[in-house]
Protein backbone atom coordinates (compact mmCIF):
# COMPACT_ATOMS: atom_id res chain seq x y z
CA UNK A 1 0.00 0.00 0.00
CA UNK A 2 2.83 2.13 -0.53
CA UNK A 3 1.87 6.01 -2.17
CA UNK A 4 -2.06 4.36 -1.46
CA UNK A 5 -3.58 8.08 -0.56
CA UNK A 6 -0.57 10.06 -0.48
CA UNK A 7 0.72 7.91 2.68
CA UNK A 8 3.51 4.77 2.96
CA UNK A 9 3.21 1.52 4.03
CA UNK A 10 4.02 1.61 7.51
CA UNK A 11 1.29 4.30 8.48
CA UNK A 12 -1.31 1.87 6.46
CA UNK A 13 -0.09 -0.22 9.13
CA UNK A 14 -0.78 1.99 11.70
CA UNK A 15 -4.35 3.26 10.44
CA UNK A 16 -5.73 -0.18 10.07
CA UNK A 17 -4.42 -1.42 13.41
CA UNK A 18 -5.74 1.80 15.25
CA UNK A 19 -9.21 1.61 13.78
CA UNK A 20 -9.99 -1.65 14.04
CA UNK A 21 -10.03 -1.67 17.68
CA UNK A 22 -11.75 2.03 17.82
CA UNK A 23 -14.70 0.00 15.36
CA UNK A 24 -15.12 -2.79 17.37
CA UNK A 25 -15.08 -1.37 20.80
CA UNK A 26 -18.49 -0.18 21.04
CA UNK A 27 -19.69 -3.39 19.90
CA UNK A 28 -17.18 -6.03 22.26
CA UNK A 29 -18.56 -3.61 24.99
CA UNK A 30 -22.00 -4.84 24.59
CA UNK A 31 -20.71 -8.20 24.10
CA UNK A 32 -18.96 -8.61 27.23
CA UNK A 33 -20.98 -9.73 29.90
CA UNK A 34 -20.49 -8.33 33.14
CA UNK A 35 -20.94 -10.76 36.41
CA UNK A 36 -23.33 -13.48 35.68
CA UNK A 37 -25.84 -12.52 38.61
CA UNK A 38 -26.33 -9.20 36.64
CA UNK A 39 -26.08 -10.61 32.86
CA UNK A 40 -29.41 -10.03 30.85
CA UNK A 41 -27.56 -12.31 28.10
CA UNK A 42 -27.93 -15.71 30.18
CA UNK A 43 -31.43 -17.23 30.79
CA UNK A 44 -31.86 -18.63 34.30
CA UNK A 45 -30.74 -22.04 33.74
CA UNK A 46 -27.11 -20.70 32.01
CA UNK A 47 -26.85 -17.88 34.97
CA UNK A 48 -26.66 -20.95 37.78
CA UNK A 49 -24.32 -22.72 36.34
CA UNK A 50 -22.12 -19.62 35.55
CA UNK A 51 -22.44 -18.90 38.88
CA UNK A 52 -21.64 -22.44 40.29
CA UNK A 53 -18.78 -22.43 37.60
CA UNK A 54 -17.25 -19.81 38.82
CA UNK A 55 -16.48 -21.81 42.31
CA UNK A 56 -15.73 -20.06 45.88
CA UNK A 57 -13.40 -17.01 46.11
CA UNK A 58 -14.27 -16.18 42.45
CA UNK A 59 -15.62 -11.66 42.15
CA UNK A 60 -19.48 -11.21 42.45
CA UNK A 61 -21.10 -8.25 42.02
CA UNK A 62 -21.67 -8.11 45.47
CA UNK A 63 -18.00 -7.44 46.00
CA UNK A 64 -17.05 -3.87 47.10
CA UNK A 65 -14.14 -4.59 49.88
CA UNK A 66 -10.34 -4.74 49.62
CA UNK A 67 -8.62 -6.66 51.93
CA UNK A 68 -5.10 -6.49 52.56
CA UNK A 69 -5.29 -10.12 54.17
CA UNK A 70 -6.63 -11.26 51.18
CA UNK A 71 -3.55 -9.72 48.96
CA UNK A 72 -1.10 -11.43 51.20
CA UNK A 73 -2.96 -14.65 50.71
CA UNK A 74 -2.31 -14.34 46.68
CA UNK A 75 1.48 -13.82 46.91
CA UNK A 76 1.59 -16.47 49.81
CA UNK A 77 0.41 -18.83 47.04
CA UNK A 78 3.15 -20.35 44.55
CA UNK A 79 0.61 -20.85 41.85
CA UNK A 80 0.65 -16.97 42.00
CA UNK A 81 4.46 -17.46 40.74
CA UNK A 82 4.19 -19.80 38.49
CA UNK A 83 1.08 -18.17 36.89
CA UNK A 84 3.62 -15.05 36.48
CA UNK A 85 6.40 -16.97 35.03
CA UNK A 86 4.41 -18.74 32.57
CA UNK A 87 2.57 -15.89 31.27
CA UNK A 88 5.89 -13.33 30.92
CA UNK A 89 7.22 -16.55 29.60
CA UNK A 90 4.20 -16.66 26.85
CA UNK A 91 3.75 -12.76 25.84
CA UNK A 92 7.88 -12.79 25.90
CA UNK A 93 7.94 -15.25 22.97
CA UNK A 94 4.56 -13.79 21.10
CA UNK A 95 6.02 -10.42 21.11
CA UNK A 96 9.72 -11.54 19.79
CA UNK A 97 7.79 -13.62 16.94
CA UNK A 98 5.80 -10.88 15.95
CA UNK A 99 8.47 -8.57 15.64
CA UNK A 100 11.06 -11.07 14.53
CA UNK A 101 9.71 -13.40 12.62
CA UNK A 102 9.65 -11.09 9.25
CA UNK A 103 12.89 -10.20 9.69
CA UNK A 104 14.14 -14.05 10.43
CA UNK A 105 12.66 -14.80 7.26
CA UNK A 106 14.05 -11.62 4.74
CA UNK A 107 17.70 -12.50 6.32
CA UNK A 108 18.21 -15.86 7.11
CA UNK A 109 16.05 -17.43 3.92
CA UNK A 110 16.16 -14.47 1.81
CA UNK A 111 12.53 -14.19 1.44
CA UNK A 112 11.57 -10.29 -0.15
CA UNK A 113 10.61 -7.97 3.04
CA UNK A 114 7.10 -7.99 0.84
CA UNK A 115 7.13 -12.23 0.90
CA UNK A 116 8.45 -12.70 4.22
CA UNK A 117 5.93 -9.84 6.01
CA UNK A 118 3.08 -12.77 3.71
CA UNK A 119 4.61 -15.83 5.27
CA UNK A 120 4.21 -14.08 8.78
CA UNK A 121 0.57 -12.60 8.99
CA UNK A 122 -0.06 -16.23 7.28
CA UNK A 123 1.36 -18.01 10.89
CA UNK A 124 -1.84 -15.98 12.14
CA UNK A 125 -4.13 -16.59 10.17
CA UNK A 126 -3.80 -20.46 10.65
CA UNK A 127 -3.84 -19.60 14.78
CA UNK A 128 -7.44 -17.56 14.51
CA UNK A 129 -9.42 -20.63 14.31
CA UNK A 130 -7.46 -22.80 16.44
CA UNK A 131 -7.55 -20.41 19.45
CA UNK A 132 -11.38 -20.83 19.69
CA UNK A 133 -11.36 -24.93 19.64
CA UNK A 134 -8.29 -24.80 22.26
CA UNK A 135 -11.35 -22.60 24.20
CA UNK A 136 -14.22 -25.32 23.56
CA UNK A 137 -11.98 -28.29 23.87
CA UNK A 138 -10.51 -27.23 27.64
CA UNK A 139 -13.68 -26.61 28.19
CA UNK A 140 -15.34 -30.08 26.90
CA UNK A 141 -12.47 -31.73 28.81
CA UNK A 142 -12.46 -29.48 31.94
CA UNK A 143 -8.75 -29.88 31.57
CA UNK A 144 -7.26 -26.31 32.12
CA UNK A 145 -3.71 -26.89 32.50
CA UNK A 146 -2.87 -28.69 29.42
CA UNK A 147 -4.80 -26.20 26.74
CA UNK A 148 -2.74 -23.71 28.34
CA UNK A 149 0.72 -24.94 28.06
CA UNK A 150 0.26 -26.35 24.69
CA UNK A 151 -0.12 -23.76 22.47
CA UNK A 152 3.16 -22.07 24.32
CA UNK A 153 5.44 -25.24 23.43
CA UNK A 154 3.60 -25.53 19.89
Amino acid sequence: MEGVGGLHAWQWVFLIEGIMPIVLSPIIFWMLLTFPETSTALDERERFIAINRLGRGAARKTDSTFSWPALIRVFKRPSTYVFFIAQTSSCTVAVAQATFLPTILSVFLKFSTRKANIYAAYTYVFMIPIYPFIGWHSDWTRDRMYHFIFPMVW
